[in-house]
């Protein structure tokens, strides 16, 4: 073979296989947190199925999860589980170990969000967690999929704030951005600047046409607040 030629090849199966690294063996880390509401028997469990969709892991075996599960309840700093796979190095790993690693951690996912017990709370604290769970994401530059998931009728009833005292007709700008702020100054707590990359998720499944409608203006005011920050929001009964 001609020296020249020799070299080209050379060089370009070196460029091919940086390239290559780089889409495939690169480590990449996603993160998940899940709040789960147990104040009210009809808050619906989360979905081990669908987070497990939500992480990716399905396409992204050698990818990375840390995946976060804290409990609302009647308390601002309630139960916390975090379990975690580390992400490897496509070429240099092992598949069937990596399969056992995978399957081992979905299978503790599972474990965490179907074991704990819904029952009925005087009081439920929800907003400070979801801004804290916010911009605890937000400094993740790491993760390639930052997702936090609310399962929540984000009734917020404490001894200072109580949603269940207010009146949702004519619910405009102006009253929800009150609103927002006194719970803010309540719980001396706000989002930070960006949320640029981070998906936000609120899951329920509403009793009636009456508890959609103020679902559906709560839900609304946390989204106009998490989008002006750049969140991408979801609303919906399931994920």
């Amino acid at each position: 073979m001609n020296r020249g030629i020799l070299i080209w090849f050379m060089v370009a199966l070196g460029v091919a296989m940086t390239t290559s690294s780089c889409d495939e063996g690169t480590m990449v880390m996603h993160h998940i947190s899940v709040l789960h509401d147990v104040t009210d028997e009809h808050i619906g469990r989360p979905e081990a199925d669908g987070l497990i969709e939500l992480t990716g892991i399905g396409d992204m075996k050698w990818d990375g999860i840390d995946f976060k599960y804290s409990i609302v309840s009647d308390v601002e700093y309630g139960t916390v589980e975090r379990i975690r796979l580390e992400p490897e190095n496509a070429y240099y790993g092992n598949t069937l170990l990596r399969k056992k690693a995978v399957d081992e951690f979905t299978a503790e996912l599972n474990e965490v969000v179907s074991k704990q017990e819904v029952g009925s709370k005087r009081y439920s604290i929800i907003f400070p967690m979801v801004i804290r769970e916010a911009n605890r994401l937000a400094r993740q530059t790491d993760g390639h999929r930052r997702h936090l998931v609310v399962y929540s009728d984000l009734m917020e009833n404490s001894p200072g704030i109580s949603l269940a005292s207010q009146g949702f007709n004519g619910f405009d700008a102006q009253r929800s951005e009150k609103l927002w702020g006194k719970m803010e100054s309540f719980y001396g707590t706000s989002l930070v600047d960006s949320l640029d990359g981070i998906e936000v998720h609120f899951i329920y499944r509403a009793k009636d046409y009456n508890d959609s409608k103020r679902f559906s203006t709560i839900s609304g005011m946390y989204g106009r607040f998490l989008e002006e920050r750049g969140a991408i929001v979801n609303v919906s009964g399931n994920l």
